[in-house]
Order: structure tokens, then C-alpha cells, then sequence
């Protein structure tokens, strides 16, 4: 039954992604420094070095020259992340509590480009048990170690077609889907080692970068495509077998320059075109975060279920919920709070 339930769980995340396209564009930084400053920085780098190695000579301490990476790390400023208290966000303005609900699924989920790789698929979710209890949770997962890091795995079989690899700890499961390549095939490339221990989250989005301060890792995309969205789903099946619960799903657009009322009036054309579903009369219109946002829906007699969309023309977020016959698009509103 459980195993049922993923897959149908799957396909509904599998239709709200698909609803628009995705992505964040790293900003880039580039400093010009003319022919004098080069050398008058170098005269007086000189200068100094000469007084640092007469400071030496006296026997006092000298200051540690800090890695220009390291210094990159401590100064994060994250588009989104992950604490002890659930998923934020302070350029958007949006807190979404880890207690408000049982969620099935809460966290960060994407794609990133991995060199000789290609697309490889994550999700990192809060977990609260350790490696044995999620390898226990999840069928045909087994135990093994990289380099004195342990980690799950589970095969590819005829019911599962790809390679999956978890690593957990410290509250976090991040999980990534390899399909025909294994573990080392990403691990100093996309998954690196990250023990930077004086950011204050769990885990955290940056310049489409995963920093994952509980695990101890990052992990890098480096293409145009790579994508990150929030989700926050308790949508699970129930004995008779039918699906209760919902889904959101937080995500960027790659391209802003479409009218909200545009996106959303293509939205309800794709939707209707699937012959399931029918329009919602009534658009909804909310504050969600720090922006306002129009919402419009399609319902479907298969279920009873409803999909609705989220766009605004003040931010590049949208929000997609998805929920089931007895839920209330109102409840799951609620849960997206503005962060002071």
C-alpha cells in the first residue's frame, strides 16, 4: 500500500511541476582595477609583508590569511533555507512552520547539472530519525560508506529504474536519484564536502547552490536549467486506497515578463485541454509572503480534487496547491506566513 501510495503521490508532484517553467540566474560580480592601482595594491602588499615579517621576528602572532572561499561561505545570504523551526525565506518574505501540519514531504527539492552526468534529481527534507531508521523506511535501501561518510543505497531493479544514494543526519535526508551512474560519479563534482559550521541552518539555497551545513555537504548545478522549488506536502493514501491531504509547491519563474492574469488564463488552457478538468469560476486573490497574488483553479469529478495556481506581477514566485476532495484551499493558504 505504501508503495502505491509514492506512486501515485509522484504523479501529482509530477503534474504541479509541470504547470511552468522554473529557475533562479546567479547574479554575477566583476571588478575592474586599472594598471596603477594594480601597482600601488602591489607596493603596498610589499610593504606590508615586509612589516608582517618584522612582527614575526618580535614573536608576535600573525594574523591568518582567511581562504577566499571560506570567506564566500560565511557571507550566505540564502534565497531560501531550512532551521530548526521550519522553511524561510527573506527576500520573499515567507515562513512556512515545520509544526503547522504533518507533512509527509517538507523541504527543498530540484535538479541540478552535473558534468558527465547530467540532470540529476534531489530532495532535501527534514527527517528526524537516523540512517538506520530511513534505510528501515524505505524498501530495498542498504547501508554502505564513502570515504568514512555513510550513506543509503538503493539499487536499480525492474520497479525501481534508477540508483538512489541518501545521506541523513542532524534533522535532514537529502537524497539524490543517479539513475546508471553511482556515487562517485558525483561526489567531488556536483556533491562536495562542506564543513562550514558558522551558518545557522540546516540547509540553505544560494546562487543555485545546496548548502547543506547538517550533513556536512553542498551540492553545485552549473547550467541554465537548474531548478529548486519548495515543497510542503501532507497528501498520503488512505486504507480504502483513496488519496487525502495536499501539496504546495514554491517555485521561481525562469521567465518574468508574461502578466500574472496572462499565466494564469494559459494556466486554465492547459488544464482544460486534459479533458479532466473544468474551470473554477471564482479566482482568488491573497497577500502571500510580502506580495499579493491572483489564484485560479480547476477542479476534477474524477476526485473531487482541485489544482490552483499563484501568480503575481511583484515577484518571480509562484505557488501551486494541490489538494483533495475534502480539503479547504484555505488551510493550506494559512501555512504560508509573511516572515517580519
Amino acid at each position: 500500500m505504501k508503495r502505491k501510495s509514492i506512486m501515485v503521490i509522484a504523479t501529482v508532484l509530477a503534474l504541479l511541476l509541470n504547470l511552468s517553467a522554473c529557475g533562479l540566474n546567479a547574479s554575477e560580480h566583476i571588478e575592474v582595477v586599472d594598471a596603477d592601482s594594480e601597482s600601488l595594491a602591489s607596493e603596498e602588499l610589499s610593504h606590508d609583508s615586509e612589516q608582517s615579517t618584522e612582527m614575526s621576528k618580535d614573536g608576535e602572532e600573525l594574523p591568518e590569511i582567511e581562504d577566499e572561499e571560506e570567506n564566500a561561505q560565511e557571507n550566505i545570504e540564502p534565497i531560501w533555507y531550512m532551521d530548526s523551526e521550519g522553511i524561510k525565506s527573506e527576500p520573499f518574505g515567507i515562513v512556512i512552520d515545520k509544526n503547522d501540519r504533518e507533512w509527509e514531504n517538507f523541504g527543498l527539492e530540484g535538479d541540478f547539472y552535473v558534468p558527465d552526468v547530467s540532470n540529476v534529481r534531489f530532495s532535501c527534507l527534514y527527517y528526524e530519525g537516523d540512517l538506520e531508521s530511513y534505510i528501515s523506511e524505505h524498501n530495498k535501501m542498504q547501508k554502505d560508506v564513502w570515504e568514512n561518510m555513510p550513506y543509503a543505497v538503493r539499487e536499480p531493479d525492474e520497479q525501481y529504474p534508477m540508483r538512489t544514494i541518501a545521506f541523513v543526519g542532524n534533522g535532514i535526508a537529502l537524497s539524490v536519484e543517479l539513475w546508471n551512474y553511482n556515487i562517485d560519479d558525483i561526489m567531488g563534482k556536483g556533491v562536495q564536502l562542506w564543513d562550514d559550521y558558522s551558518v545557522d541552518y540546516l540547509a540553505c539555497i544560494e546562487d543555485m547552490t545546496l548548502y547543506c551545513p547538517a550533513l556536512g555537504l553542498k551540492f553545485s548545478g552549473n547550467s541554465d536549467y537548474d531548478s529548486v522549488h519548495v515543497i510542503s506536502s501532507d497528501q498520503r493514501m488512505t486504507e480504502d486506497g483513496s488519496l487525502e491531504g495536499g501539496v504546495i509547491i514554491i517555485e521561481s519563474l525562469r521567465d518574468d515578463t508574461e502578466s500574472a492574469l496572462n499565466r494564469l488564463d494559459e494556466f486554465i488552457k492547459r488544464q482544460e485541454e486534459m479533458e479532466i478538468y473544468s474551470a473554477i469560476d471564482d479566482g482568488v486573490e491573497r497577500k502571500i509572503g510580502k506580495h499579493q497574488f491572483l489564484g485560479k483553479g480547476v477542479s476534477t469529478e474524477y476526485s473531487g480534487g482541485e489544482n490552483w495556481y499563484f501568480c503575481s506581477d511583484e515577484t518571480v514566485i509562484t505557488v501551486q496547491i494541490s489538494i483533495e476532495k475534502e480539503e479547504n484551499l484555505e488551510d493550506y493558504l494559512s501555512v504560508i506566513k509573511e516572515k517580519k
